[in-house]
């Protein structure tokens, strides 16, 4: 059967607008660490026609339907969520379009700040995770990441995202943190950053947080051939970090090294300066997660698997597919299986309906990026000993 594609159309609140059936997108991304991507949909309708379902904020849910799908309880599939956040009318010649940008929800994480009522510094806390009160005492990192999502749950109105103690487990290693002015999504990457290393998050299309280890099996067997016909893959040292320097502004100061991958690349130190770290207990899980993650040479696949909505038996379900999952790839000669590991992380999907475009790496703490990073430590510094609330 012919793959079908429904939009609905909610206000921010929830109420049903309206269902889009003159719309359609060419594809969209979602990406670990993060969640959906930008969505670009276009509208075949006049300028004057906009109407109530046209406006900046309100939510749009993509659902398919498809020979998967028709076995499944309601006949299709949420594929994303997110909100109108751009609207570009589009006159060419005689033909008018509208253009619209959908984010997913996970995006606005990263337009607040963590809070408690007025209060901007809080602290980590071993039975609830998050704290009004000094000092930091050492907390689970998954009941950290629960007590942030649950800060932008109440602070928030409509907020849309979720979680619970099965997508967000206990870790079973504690952070002793204090944040200061943290957005909410810089908040959880502090906490993924001192997580052991495999440890990934991702906003998924239904907006749920699954903040959680890699699998020890893949979820999906990619066979050459018949779910995909090529691939490629890319190895670089250019990411290679093996020195680890961490200063608090005070009295941690310690360092993290690989001595074999020094003694193969050279000395490739990164420095972090960070003045939420109060033990040294906390920098020994970031600086031996980064080392851990950072040490060998960047293997990248890149892949294009076929949607099998046909009738020749060939092909997947990509919409099974999500990043954080993990894959191996079969039917290929020994020589690959150096790269072709039993067992790779899914990072980064582009999803278009016919197919996807798969990216598999190695999972990295996000502290690779020296500008992003530098940002960052700057930051720290210009917030640290900031008022703990706000009039």
């Amino acid at each position: 059967m012919k793959k079908q594609i429904l939009m609905k159309v909610f206000t921010p609140s929830g109420e049903f607008i309206d269902a889009w059936t003159d719309a359609k997108f060419v594809s969209f991304q979602k990406e670990i660490n993060s969640g959906l991507g930008e969505c670009v949909i276009e509208i075949g309708r006049q300028f004057d026609a906009i109407g109530r379902d046209i406006a900046l904020n309100n939510k749009v849910e993509i659902f398919v339907s498809d020979k998967q799908t028709v076995l499944e309880t309601e006949g299709i599939r949420k594929i994303y969520s997110g909100y109108i956040s751009n609207i570009q009318p589009n006159l060419s010649g005689s033909q008018e379009r509208l253009f619209i940008t959908l984010l997913g929800y996970y995006t606005k994480l990263s337009l607040d700040i963590l809070k408690n009522g007025t209060q901007t510094t809080l602290y980590t806390e071993a039975s609830a995770g998050l704290s009004t009160s000094s000092p930091s005492a050492a907390a689970d990192i998954g009941l950290v990441v629960r007590a942030i999502m649950a800060r932008y749950v109440a602070e928030t109105v409509s907020s849309e995202v979720s979680y619970n103690s099965a997508s967000v487990p206990d870790v079973g290693d504690n952070i002793n943190f204090t944040f200061e002015q943290k957005t909410y999504r810089e908040a959880i990457e502090k906490a993924k950053m001192s997580a052991p290393s495999g440890y990934y998050y991702f906003f998924d299309e239904k907006n749920v947080l699954n903040f959680k280890v890699k699998s020890t099996t893949a979820d999906h067997k990619f066979i050459f051939g018949k779910h995909f016909s090529s691939l490629r893959i890319e190895r670089s040292m250019e990411k290679v970090r093996n020195f680890m320097l961490i200063w608090n502004g005070d009295t941690v100061y310690e360092h993290y090294e690989d001595a074999g991958s020094i003694a193969v690349y050279g000395r490739r130190v990164e420095r972090l300066i960070d003045y939420g770290i109060e033990d040294s207990a906390t920098a020994d899980l970031i600086g031996t997660k980064f080392i851990a993650e950072n040490k060998d040479p960047d293997v990248r696949i890149i892949c294009e698997i076929m949607d099998n909505n046909n009738e020749d038996n060939r092909g997947y379900n990509i919409e099974s597919i999500n990043p954080g999952d993990t894959c191996s790839f079969l039917n290929f000669s020994s020589s690959l299986n150096d790269f072709l590991k039993e067992n790779m992380l899914i990072t980064k999907v582009v999803y278009y309906l016919d197919k996807i475009e798969l990216t598999v790496e190695n999972v990295r703490t996000g502290l690779v990026d020296i500008q992003e990073k530098t940002k960052k430590n700057v930051d720290d510094l210009s917030t640290a000993g900031s008022p703990a609330t706000y009039s």
